[in-house]
């Protein structure tokens, strides 16, 4: 229990950054209210009851499991998100370089068809 306590603050502190809500609390919260809804939904349960203790103790694996596959499929969508960021980055000064190319050769080539339409009208 403390175990998931301790990634549910760490999740905290890492989502202090960024506006979602901690999966963890999701989780945490998914289990207690399937316990309460699979008994009576309406009764209240408390926390010395001996079988939420007992379905508690049975689950905790399950949710450990949970959240370790919920926090590594976020932390491998933030750093993709990162890579993903980093090529758009890289990409936008590529583009910019060959757009800077592009407009360096259509000076180049308009000086060139203007030259030649001068000469020619000189030209008798």
């Amino acid at each position: 229990l403390y175990k998931v306590l301790a990634m549910r603050e760490r999740m905290n502190t890492a989502s202090e950054q960024s506006r979602e809500q901690n999966p963890v609390d999701i989780l945490i919260r998914k289990t207690l209210c399937f316990y309460r809804e699979k008994k009576e939904p309406l009764k209240t349960v408390t926390y010395e009851d001996g079988p939420f203790l007992s379905f508690l103790r049975t689950s905790l694996a399950d949710l450990e499991n949970k959240l370790e596959e919920t926090i590594f499929q976020r932390e491998f969508d933030k750093q993709q998100r990162k890579e993903y960021e980093r090529l758009l980055t890289e990409n936008k000064g590529i583009e910019e370089t060959i757009r800077r190319q592009a407009e360096l050769e259509a000076d180049r080539n308009f000086e060139r068809i203007s030259n030649a339409a001068k000469r020619k009208v000189r030209a008798p």
